[in-house]
């Protein structure tokens, strides 16, 4: 048992760092397409973007390294996979979305309190 929870704790990480490494690399990618502007655009998109590969990462680790899902005998397993992907993702959604405002907010106060200019790189 202890080495199912250590391998799939591992793996979860290393999905994790993927889901991380995508959500830099298309927040970077729209802030060269849209001038260093939308921020809200930036911050959902790659947000939701790496929110799904977690999502799906996570749950296909739990279930093919872990057998750590409830699964019902009588309906397919994609399907119940997709029921886990969706629902995770769901919430996920929801609260970045509910983030954003937060987010704005405190890029602005931070920005004024470390006095950084808004050059693109």
């Amino acid at each position: 048992m202890r080495f199912y929870t250590f391998g799939a704790t591992f793996v979860s990480m290393l999905a994790y760092m993927a889901s991380q490494f995508c959500d830099v690399y298309v927040f970077h990618y729209f802030k060269k397409r849209t001038d260093g502007k939308k921020l809200w655009l930036r911050n959902n998109v790659s947000t939701l973007t790496s929110q799904l590969v977690d999502s799906v990462a996570v749950i296909l680790i739990t279930y093919y390294s872990a057998n750590a899902l409830p699964m019902k005998e009588h309906q397919s397993v994609g399907t119940q996979l997709l029921f886990f992907i969706l629902s995770s993702y769901l919430f996920k959604v929801v609260i970045a979305l509910l983030d954003t405002i937060p987010f704005y907010f405190g890029t602005k106060f931070l920005r004024n309190y470390l006095q950084v200019t808004d050059e693109v790189e």
